[in-house]
């Protein structure tokens, strides 16, 4: 059995949670992460810095704030022509940058849990390569105490993901960090087996009234354009009240479909997308311990298919829906080292999280019948000795008169164990089902997630599962003040199909090299050069793979 015909999923819910394996992955993902050594503690101990002095001084009040900002390179008489170079390059990030991000008020005494999430807030930016928040006292008075030290953040975008005779590349450049404003702009061009894109994108947090941000998003591809809009403020901390966006997408393209590892696609639909969205939120409960959390969701959608070559007139539908969902959450941070990087420190978010919710589709506002969206979502992580442990369930539904109308199920496990100093072992676990997915929207494994020595579209339909187990030592934890070096031994399995057809999956196994950097901040983790063995299944033939990428085979990469 294959994918449903695009007119018989008309109805189905957009508004809640991920519709894909793949994107189950990337949550689980970001939630957890091991500690290596000294890092084992709670994310407090990282921001408390000298614990005597925090200690003497808790109940001071602070009389200010004590901002050092490094740049790229401390540089010494005897630092290399390129840490000049960089530095040359390289705009400080401005004082009130990190300024803004401070949770601790004057007056009040020092707070560490307060402290702990500044920290993180900071490195959540992605443009340093160090931070540290602690209290320091100087004349009888207790300071505030912030210390950032920049990354280089001006790079050439190179990207080489390959998967035997199948590649796909990209070029170009990105600034993180504009004039030291945290203003990021991208040009990209990426060349994938389906088509090529050009992309451009502008990402502005804070830049109305240092609360509301702007981030905007235009691709050309070789058969089709979309674009996006996204004007918002969000929660800025646990402990913020409220939350408040406004967004807006467009796609006018082409979907492609491929069924049982066929290199060719079986179908070809074209795509007429539009969205505006609006969220209000509203924290009920707030503090640095967690919160419990109010959020309202309203859309107006178009989202039309039809069979290339596009007809004339296209097909043309509105509708409208509204969705209210719950989140509590219990925090939990840790921060660590060379787990989704080499080199920088890394946050690993251990909460507990709960996301209830429900969508309201009427059949008064363009949908074929009256519908509603339950939707659920729980995470939660724990420590324990040399090591860490997650889980990630989501699931999202429709219900209409007729009954189950469409839904996505994922569940994702993660566990890390570090035996040693520098050396990591990481274990994932994920599967998923799906209803009635959008066309172009079923689990899709090969060249980018999934095995990695399987080729692009290996593995497409409605029921996925995928495990990996890799063991990483890092040999070389920075070479010339530049980059990390670990080698990597891995074992891949994984595969999708659709309910009704043979189950199809595959598995490979290897060893390879992993290049990261704290100078040179990655949002999709280290550089992988990796010789996988592929195991022949149905459609692809035994032998050994070259495969580059970046991350964790089990994360959607940017």
């Amino acid at each position: 059995m294959g994918p449903r015909s695009p007119t018989a999923v008309r109805l189905r819910r957009r508004l809640l949670a991920p519709r894909s394996l793949a994107a189950g992955m990337v949550v689980a993902t970001a939630f957890l992460s091991p500690a290596i050594g000294a890092a084992q503690g709670s994310a407090q101990a990282t921001a408390q810095g000298d614990g005597a002095v925090a200690a003497a001084g808790s109940a001071s009040p602070l009389r200010g704030f004590v901002i050092e900002r490094h740049d790229v390179f401390d540089l010494t008489d005897s630092s290399a022509w390129y840490e000049r170079l960089m530095n040359a390059l390289h705009v400080t990030t401005q004082e009130k940058v990190v300024r803004r991000e401070m949770l601790l008020h004057l007056g009040t005494p020092f707070d560490s849990a307060r402290a702990a999430e500044t920290a993180r807030n900071l490195r959540k930016l992605n443009v340093f390569r160090d931070v540290s928040v602690d209290s320091t006292r100087a004349d009888s008075a207790l300071d505030a105490r912030v210390v950032t030290g920049d990354a280089f953040t001006l790079k050439p975008y190179v990207s080489v993901r390959t998967s035997g005779g199948q590649a796909a590349y990209g070029i170009g450049i990105v600034e993180q960090n504009l004039f030291g404003r945290l203003i990021s702009v991208e040009a990209k061009f990426k060349h994938e087996p389906d088509r090529d894109t050009l992309r451009f994108a502008v990402n502005a947090p804070r830049l109305i009234a240092d609360l509301v941000g702007v981030s905007a998003v235009y691709a050309t591809l070789t058969d089709g354009r979309n674009g996006s809009l996204t004007v918002g403020m969000p929660f800025f901390s646990l402990a913020s009240r409220s939350s408040a966006e406004v967004s807006g997408e467009g796609i006018d393209g082409r979907v492609l479909r491929y069924l049982e590892g066929a290199p060719d696609p079986s179908d070809s639909l074209q795509r007429r997308f539009a969205i505006g969205r609006t969220q209000l939120g509203r924290a009920l409960r707030s503090s640095d311990k967690g919160y419990l959390r109010l959020q309202l969701e309203a859309q107006v959608r178009r989202d039309d298919f039809a069979a290339a070559p596009a007809p004339d007139p296209f097909p043309h539908t509105v509708t409208a829906a509204v969705a209210l969902f719950a989140e509590a959450s219990r925090a939990e941070y840790v921060v660590t080292r060379d787990y989704r990087n080499i080199g920088p420190e890394e946050d690993v978010d251990l909460s507990t999280r709960v996301r209830v919710g429900a969508s309201l589709a009427p059949s008064a506002w363009g949908y074929e019948r009256n519908g509603v969206g339950p939707s659920l979502e729980f995470l939660t992580g724990m420590q324990f000795p040399r090591g860490f442990a997650f889980v990630d369930a989501r699931a999202s539904t429709l219900y209409t008169s007729a009954g189950l109308d469409s839904g996505t199920f994922t569940v994702a496990g993660t566990m890390v164990v570090n035996p040693a100093r520098r050396h990591m072992a990481v274990f994932f676990l994920g599967a998923g089902r799906e209803k009635n997915p959008f066309p172009g929207e079923e689990f899709d494994l090969g060249l980018t997630r999934g095995p990695r020595a399987f080729p692009q579209h290996a593995f497409t339909g409605d029921r996925a599962v995928m495990g990996t187990a890799e063991y990483r030592w890092t040999a070389i934890p920075e070479l010339a003040k530049l980059i990390g070096i670990g080698v990597a031994a891995f074992v891949d399995y994984g595969g999708a199909w659709y309910g009704g057809s043979p189950k199809r999956t595959g598995t490979d196994a290897g060893l390879g090299f992993r290049v990261g950097s704290a100078r040179f901040p990655s949002i999709n983790g280290a550089a992988r050069i990796d010789m996988a063995y592929r195991f022949a299944n149905d459609v692809e033939q035994a032998g050994w793979v070259l495969v580059l990428g970046t991350g964790f085979v089990f994360e959607r990469t940017r």
